[in-house]
Protein backbone atom coordinates (compact mmCIF):
# COMPACT_ATOMS: atom_id res chain seq x y z
CA UNK A 1 0.00 0.00 0.00
CA UNK A 2 3.10 2.68 1.29
CA UNK A 3 4.98 1.47 -2.08
CA UNK A 4 1.92 1.74 -4.28
CA UNK A 5 1.68 5.79 -2.42
CA UNK A 6 5.10 6.83 -3.04
CA UNK A 7 4.74 5.63 -6.59
CA UNK A 8 2.22 7.86 -7.34
CA UNK A 9 2.58 9.74 -10.92
CA UNK A 10 3.02 13.49 -10.79
CA UNK A 11 -0.13 13.91 -12.49
CA UNK A 12 -2.06 11.61 -9.88
CA UNK A 13 -0.37 13.50 -7.20
CA UNK A 14 -1.87 16.94 -8.20
CA UNK A 15 -4.88 15.81 -8.82
CA UNK A 16 -4.13 14.56 -4.76
CA UNK A 17 -3.52 17.86 -3.96
CA UNK A 18 -6.51 19.44 -5.49
CA UNK A 19 -8.58 16.63 -3.82
CA UNK A 20 -7.31 17.74 -0.41
CA UNK A 21 -7.49 21.48 -1.46
CA UNK A 22 -11.13 21.01 -2.25
CA UNK A 23 -11.93 19.58 1.34
CA UNK A 24 -10.07 21.91 3.64
CA UNK A 25 -11.98 24.57 1.29
CA UNK A 26 -15.07 22.97 2.28
CA UNK A 27 -13.97 22.76 6.02
CA UNK A 28 -13.03 26.72 6.01
CA UNK A 29 -16.65 27.50 4.73
CA UNK A 30 -18.59 25.05 6.71
CA UNK A 31 -17.18 24.45 10.70
CA UNK A 32 -18.23 28.15 11.83
CA UNK A 33 -15.27 28.62 13.82
CA UNK A 34 -14.60 32.57 15.17
CA UNK A 35 -10.88 33.96 14.19
CA UNK A 36 -8.51 33.69 16.64
CA UNK A 37 -6.83 36.82 19.16
CA UNK A 38 -3.77 36.49 16.29
CA UNK A 39 -5.99 36.80 13.00
CA UNK A 40 -7.65 39.08 14.78
CA UNK A 41 -4.74 41.19 15.15
CA UNK A 42 -3.22 41.19 11.56
CA UNK A 43 -7.32 41.40 10.25
CA UNK A 44 -7.13 45.16 12.43
CA UNK A 45 -3.60 45.61 10.82
CA UNK A 46 -4.81 44.71 7.37
CA UNK A 47 -7.69 47.76 7.46
CA UNK A 48 -4.70 50.38 7.43
CA UNK A 49 -2.25 48.95 5.31
CA UNK A 50 1.25 50.36 5.77
CA UNK A 51 4.96 49.34 5.33
CA UNK A 52 5.32 47.50 8.86
CA UNK A 53 4.01 47.35 12.12
CA UNK A 54 4.39 47.28 15.52
CA UNK A 55 5.91 43.60 16.01
CA UNK A 56 5.74 41.75 12.19
CA UNK A 57 6.76 43.16 8.93
CA UNK A 58 3.55 44.02 6.62
CA UNK A 59 2.77 40.80 4.34
CA UNK A 60 0.70 39.28 6.40
CA UNK A 61 -1.48 42.52 6.67
CA UNK A 62 -1.26 42.89 2.89
CA UNK A 63 -2.32 39.34 2.22
CA UNK A 64 -5.33 39.19 4.69
CA UNK A 65 -6.43 43.27 2.78
CA UNK A 66 -6.57 41.80 -0.79
CA UNK A 67 -8.16 38.54 0.55
CA UNK A 68 -11.01 40.82 2.35
CA UNK A 69 -10.51 43.58 -0.46
CA UNK A 70 -11.72 40.87 -3.04
CA UNK A 71 -14.45 38.64 -1.27
CA UNK A 72 -15.57 41.12 2.23
CA UNK A 73 -14.59 41.00 5.52
CA UNK A 74 -15.90 37.49 6.42
CA UNK A 75 -14.25 34.90 8.60
CA UNK A 76 -13.71 33.14 5.48
CA UNK A 77 -12.22 35.21 3.00
CA UNK A 78 -9.48 36.10 6.05
CA UNK A 79 -8.21 32.66 6.32
CA UNK A 80 -8.40 31.69 2.69
CA UNK A 81 -4.93 33.25 1.75
CA UNK A 82 -3.52 30.56 4.13
CA UNK A 83 -5.05 27.70 2.19
CA UNK A 84 -3.92 28.97 -0.82
CA UNK A 85 -0.12 29.46 0.55
CA UNK A 86 -0.25 25.86 2.32
CA UNK A 87 -0.56 24.42 -1.20
CA UNK A 88 1.53 25.81 -2.95
CA UNK A 89 3.94 25.24 -0.01
CA UNK A 90 3.32 21.58 -0.57
CA UNK A 91 3.74 21.87 -4.33
CA UNK A 92 7.34 23.38 -3.92
CA UNK A 93 8.06 20.49 -1.21
CA UNK A 94 7.47 18.12 -3.69
CA UNK A 95 9.60 19.74 -6.45
CA UNK A 96 12.08 20.46 -3.98
CA UNK A 97 12.09 16.59 -2.74
CA UNK A 98 12.14 15.92 -5.97
CA UNK A 99 15.25 17.63 -7.35
CA UNK A 100 17.24 16.86 -4.69
CA UNK A 101 16.58 12.96 -4.45
CA UNK A 102 13.88 11.58 -6.83
CA UNK A 103 10.40 11.66 -7.69
CA UNK A 104 9.19 9.02 -4.91
CA UNK A 105 11.08 11.18 -2.72
CA UNK A 106 8.66 14.11 -3.41
CA UNK A 107 5.87 12.09 -2.94
CA UNK A 108 6.84 10.58 0.31
CA UNK A 109 7.49 14.22 1.82
CA UNK A 110 4.23 15.34 0.63
CA UNK A 111 2.30 12.50 2.29
CA UNK A 112 4.02 13.13 5.39
CA UNK A 113 3.51 16.53 5.31
CA UNK A 114 -0.10 16.04 4.65
CA UNK A 115 -0.17 13.17 7.71
CA UNK A 116 0.90 15.41 10.53
CA UNK A 117 -1.66 17.25 12.45
CA UNK A 118 0.02 20.88 12.40
CA UNK A 119 -0.39 21.21 8.36
CA UNK A 120 -4.49 21.44 8.81
CA UNK A 121 -3.18 24.20 11.61
CA UNK A 122 -0.89 25.99 9.08
CA UNK A 123 -3.71 26.04 6.17
CA UNK A 124 -6.20 26.92 7.97
CA UNK A 125 -4.95 30.14 10.85
CA UNK A 126 -3.87 32.86 8.71
CA UNK A 127 -0.89 33.76 10.77
CA UNK A 128 2.42 34.72 10.08
CA UNK A 129 3.42 31.33 9.31
CA UNK A 130 1.76 30.21 6.44
CA UNK A 131 3.35 32.98 4.20
CA UNK A 132 6.39 32.31 6.06
CA UNK A 133 6.88 28.84 5.26
CA UNK A 134 5.61 29.09 1.74
CA UNK A 135 8.24 31.38 0.26
CA UNK A 136 10.83 29.37 2.94
CA UNK A 137 9.92 26.49 0.59
CA UNK A 138 9.84 28.52 -2.55
CA UNK A 139 13.45 29.68 -1.63
CA UNK A 140 14.86 26.48 -1.00
CA UNK A 141 13.22 25.18 -4.55
CA UNK A 142 14.99 27.92 -6.61
CA UNK A 143 18.00 27.80 -4.02
CA UNK A 144 18.38 24.13 -5.46
CA UNK A 145 17.71 25.23 -8.78
CA UNK A 146 20.77 27.61 -8.76
CA UNK A 147 23.14 26.13 -6.99
CA UNK A 148 23.11 22.56 -7.99
CA UNK A 149 21.20 22.88 -11.67
CA UNK A 150 23.14 25.73 -12.40
CA UNK A 151 20.19 27.90 -13.50
CA UNK A 152 21.26 31.19 -13.66
CA UNK A 153 17.66 32.98 -13.64
CA UNK A 154 16.64 30.78 -10.45
CA UNK A 155 19.02 33.31 -8.42
CA UNK A 156 16.57 36.10 -8.91
CA UNK A 157 13.60 33.67 -8.22
CA UNK A 158 15.14 32.97 -5.15
CA UNK A 159 15.89 36.23 -4.28
CA UNK A 160 12.40 37.03 -4.51
CA UNK A 161 10.96 34.02 -2.80
CA UNK A 162 13.40 34.70 0.22
CA UNK A 163 12.17 38.56 0.01
CA UNK A 164 8.72 37.73 0.54
CA UNK A 165 9.94 35.74 2.98
CA UNK A 166 11.28 38.27 5.00
CA UNK A 167 7.96 40.55 4.23
CA UNK A 168 6.72 37.63 6.13
CA UNK A 169 8.90 37.60 9.24
CA UNK A 170 12.26 38.31 10.23
CA UNK A 171 13.63 34.66 11.15
CA UNK A 172 13.70 34.78 7.21
CA UNK A 173 16.54 36.69 7.08
CA UNK A 174 18.71 33.69 7.84
CA UNK A 175 18.48 32.49 4.69
CA UNK A 176 20.82 34.63 2.57
CA UNK A 177 23.09 34.31 5.68
CA UNK A 178 23.18 30.32 5.70
CA UNK A 179 23.90 30.56 1.56
CA UNK A 180 26.24 33.27 2.21
CA UNK A 181 28.16 30.77 4.65
CA UNK A 182 27.63 27.46 2.51
CA UNK A 183 29.14 29.81 -0.62
CA UNK A 184 32.00 30.77 1.88
CA UNK A 185 32.44 27.32 2.77
CA UNK A 186 32.92 26.22 -0.27
CA UNK A 187 36.05 26.76 -2.50
CA UNK A 188 34.49 25.43 -6.07
CA UNK A 189 31.51 28.02 -5.37
CA UNK A 190 34.10 31.55 -4.24
CA UNK A 191 32.91 32.56 -8.18
CA UNK A 192 29.22 33.30 -7.28
CA UNK A 193 29.84 35.57 -4.28
CA UNK A 194 30.55 37.80 -7.56
CA UNK A 195 27.78 38.13 -9.14
CA UNK A 196 25.21 35.21 -8.41
CA UNK A 197 24.99 35.91 -4.94
CA UNK A 198 24.34 39.72 -5.20
CA UNK A 199 21.89 39.03 -7.74
CA UNK A 200 19.81 36.59 -4.69
CA UNK A 201 20.66 39.74 -2.16
CA UNK A 202 19.23 42.34 -4.11
CA UNK A 203 15.08 41.78 -4.08
CA UNK A 204 16.00 40.94 -0.38
CA UNK A 205 17.16 44.30 0.08
CA UNK A 206 14.82 45.84 -1.38
CA UNK A 207 11.93 43.93 0.73
CA UNK A 208 14.30 45.32 3.91
CA UNK A 209 13.53 48.73 2.90
CA UNK A 210 9.90 49.41 3.69
CA UNK A 211 10.56 48.04 6.64
CA UNK A 212 13.57 49.52 7.84
CA UNK A 213 12.53 53.14 6.85
CA UNK A 214 9.31 52.46 8.21
CA UNK A 215 10.84 51.79 11.52
CA UNK A 216 13.42 55.02 11.43
CA UNK A 217 10.12 56.43 11.62
CA UNK A 218 8.95 55.12 14.57
CA UNK A 219 11.75 54.61 16.42
CA UNK A 220 13.19 51.19 15.74
CA UNK A 221 9.70 49.47 17.30
CA UNK A 222 9.52 46.55 15.64
CA UNK A 223 13.31 45.42 16.35
CA UNK A 224 12.87 46.89 19.81
CA UNK A 225 10.42 44.52 19.63
CA UNK A 226 12.08 41.44 18.33
CA UNK A 227 15.39 42.16 21.01
CA UNK A 228 12.86 41.46 23.88
CA UNK A 229 12.85 38.14 23.07
CA UNK A 230 16.59 37.85 23.57
CA UNK A 231 16.89 39.61 26.51
CA UNK A 232 18.70 37.76 29.61
CA UNK A 233 16.02 36.46 31.62
CA UNK A 234 15.86 35.86 35.28
CA UNK A 235 17.92 33.04 35.98
CA UNK A 236 15.97 29.73 36.19
CA UNK A 237 17.01 25.84 37.80
CA UNK A 238 18.46 23.09 35.79
CA UNK A 239 15.08 21.24 37.15
CA UNK A 240 12.75 24.18 35.18
CA UNK A 241 15.75 23.88 32.01
CA UNK A 242 14.65 20.15 31.56
CA UNK A 243 11.08 20.67 32.09
CA UNK A 244 10.81 23.39 29.36
CA UNK A 245 12.67 21.40 27.04
CA UNK A 246 10.24 18.11 27.71
CA UNK A 247 7.31 19.95 27.11
CA UNK A 248 8.66 21.44 24.01
CA UNK A 249 9.31 17.96 23.00
CA UNK A 250 5.51 16.86 24.12
CA UNK A 251 4.61 20.24 21.93
CA UNK A 252 6.46 18.19 18.83
CA UNK A 253 4.92 14.59 19.34
CA UNK A 254 1.57 16.28 19.60
CA UNK A 255 1.98 18.81 16.23
CA UNK A 256 3.34 15.82 13.93
CA UNK A 257 1.96 13.00 15.87
CA UNK A 258 3.79 10.46 17.89
CA UNK A 259 4.29 7.89 15.34
CA UNK A 260 4.91 10.42 12.52
CA UNK A 261 7.39 11.74 14.88
CA UNK A 262 9.13 8.13 15.91
CA UNK A 263 9.48 7.43 12.16
CA UNK A 264 10.88 10.73 11.18
CA UNK A 265 13.61 10.79 14.02
CA UNK A 266 14.23 7.38 12.21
Amino acid sequence: MLESLINLSQRKLIWLLAAVFVLRLAYLFGNGLDLTGDESYYWDWSRRPDWCYFSKPPLVAWLIGLATFLGGDFTVTVRLPALILGTVGLVYLYKTAKELYSPQAGVLAVLLMLAMPFNMLATFVMTIDPPLACFWMMSLYYLQQALFVKNQQAWLWAGVATGAAVLSKQAALLLPLVVLVFLVLDKRRHVLLKCEFFIYLAPVILSLLPIVLWNQAHDWVMFDHSSSHFGVKDSVSLGKRLGDGATFLLYQLLLVSPVLFGLVLF
